[in-house]
């Protein structure tokens, strides 16, 4: 019985230890520690911790577990949410992470650009906070804190507090005085119409345009209209499902803009390669073709807020772009038929060629090389088990795990298993061989199932959700990630 008491101890004291190392994580304190040193960067006192604000805060995270979406119920909230084992310590250093996008100066966050996550951290007269923290449906952690008094009001400085304005006087004829007195709001809504106006998306897509000797477009009403219609329309899910050819589509929180969504298109253009006429392997590039096709010389675009507080936001081009075989700044000279017919080959081919059984194991066996272990084969069995639980997910989408020795993912556009795999061993830097842990705070559990030596079989599938993403699965055959032990 010696023996099994040993074992009993240390099952017990394993997770005595997982438990510590979580709560540690979500404390009261790991929450104050990371705000209250954000505010001492800036000169701000620090917070201290509100129970009654907590117990606000967590019943409304609890409330949210259905669904998991980051929608506000009021002011002085900060909302965050994430995947594995997502810390209360990790969220407040997300939102800390904004820092460089707020501009004191202006007191504005950077054009496009989110930071009033931020501003509520260290926010000078927000004195008190309590936050919450519960598991949603859907395997993800939402987080929520509150803080009081609340901060982000317009027109005041972050940690001075100061109300910019400009004031004049002047004497009435029954000798009183008359004071009027204007605050910038007024300036900051402006600004904000003045990043969706035609003119800025225009400004956008035709500098774009310029820098590869493109003309310039023109703003189109009735593109607008239905651009605006559609927009409109996906409001309640706000997915990025596209309602024909020729046009381009974005969502973000914050205050979004149309201007940060053609910046955001154009920002693919690195991802282009003009010798090869084609997207740099793996990578998307067809928002960025579209905003600089020669042919497409009319625009029009719409926005919408969206159900669960995101934006919306199309664009409709006309002539539509993105003729495969077809130079992105050249002239069509094909025909029609002979277009699509190389459509269709070209797109299956690429296709084909990400998500292969040759894909997923060249991926998996060059990070399992650089750790020194041996290569991985395919398994149709397990293939076959990770297509059908993969078909399952089409409805939801949800990263929810079938069992042990599986890895997941999802993306948009068309999300590949070799960029699947490439995100799974991007976590590598998260894993540390010596502690045989993962860098607190981070995720590390997929690369380590990829390395895992003993796990010597792969099977995986892939399937399209009814939201438009692509979901993706694979097995591994023995698991791995088993507690106690190294993955190589």
């Amino acid at each position: 019985m010696g023996l099994f008491e040993n074992t009993l101890f240390l099952f017990c004291f394993m997770i005595l230890a997982i438990f510590h190392s979580c709560d540690a994580q979500n404390s009261p304190q790991d929450y104050l520690v990371v705000h209250n040193n954000a505010r001492g960067q800036v000169g701000v006192g620090p917070m201290s911790w509100d129970d009654a604000l907590a117990t606000k805060a967590q019943r409304y995270a609890d409330s949210r577990r259905g669904d998991c979406n980051l929608i506000h119920s009021g002011p002085g909230e900060n909302l965050a949410k994430g995947s594995g084992d997502f810390t209360g310590r990790r969220a407040s250093e997300l939102w800390v992470a904004e820092k460089p996008n707020y501009n004191y100066g202006t007191n504005q966050c950077a054009s496009g650009k989110v930071c009033g996550h931020y501003t509520q951290v260290v926010w000078r007269t927000s004195i008190r906070l309590g936050c919450g923290r519960a598991r949603c449906n859907n395997g993800w952690w939402f987080i929520c804190c509150n803080y009081a008094p609340f901060g982000n009001i317009i027109g005041q400085r972050v940690w001075r507090n100061s109300v910019r304005l400009g004031c004049s006087r002047a004497r009435c004829n029954n000798r009183w005085w008359f004071i009027s007195c204007n605050y910038d709001p007024v300036a900051i809504f402006h600004s904000c119409e003045a990043q969706n106006s035609p003119q800025d998306y225009l400004a956008v897509h035709n500098d774009a345009r310029a820098q590869v000797g493109v003309g310039p477009m023109s703003w189109d009403a009735n593109l607008a209209s239905r651009a605006q219609n559609y927009a409109n329309s996906r409001a309640g899910d706000c997915n990025l499902i596209h309602s024909g050819a020729g046009e381009n589509l974005a969502k973000g929180g914050g205050d979004f803009t149309g201007r940060a969504a053609v910046q955001l298109w154009v920002s693919e253009r690195p991802d282009y390669n003009y010798a090869t006429n084609q997207c740099v392997g793996g990578k998307m590039c067809g928002h960025y073709t579209q905003v600089v096709w020669r042919n497409s010389v009319r625009l029009g675009c719409g926005r919408a807020r969206c159900n669960n507080g995101w934006w919306f936001i199309s664009c409709n081009y006309d002539p539509v772009g993105n003729w495969v075989g077809e130079p992105k700044m050249g002239l069509f000279n094909m025909s029609l038929l002979l277009m699509t017919c190389l459509m269709v080959l070209a797109i299956f081919h690429s296709c084909d060629a990400q998500n292969s059984p040759q894909d997923y194991l060249e991926v998996h066996n060059d990070a399992r090389a650089q750790v020194g272990v041996g290569p991985m084969s395919w398994d149709a069995d397990l293939e076959s088990r990770a297509q059908s639980y993969a078909n399952s997910r089409a409805g939801d989408c949800n990263l929810i795990h079938s069992g042990s020795g599986e890895n997941l993912a999802k993306g948009g556009g068309d999300f590949t298993g070799r960029a699947a795999v490439e995100l799974w061993v991007s976590e590598k830097p998260n894993y540390n061989y010596d502690t045989n842990e993962c860098v607190s705070g981070k995720m590390c559990g997929h690369y380590t199932q990829v390395v895992w030596r003993d796990s010597v079989r792969l099977g995986c599938g892939r399937a399209l959700c009814n939201d438009g993403w692509w979901f993706i699965s694979c097995n591994y055959d023995p698991v791995g990630n088993w507690v106690g032990q190294r993955p190589y």
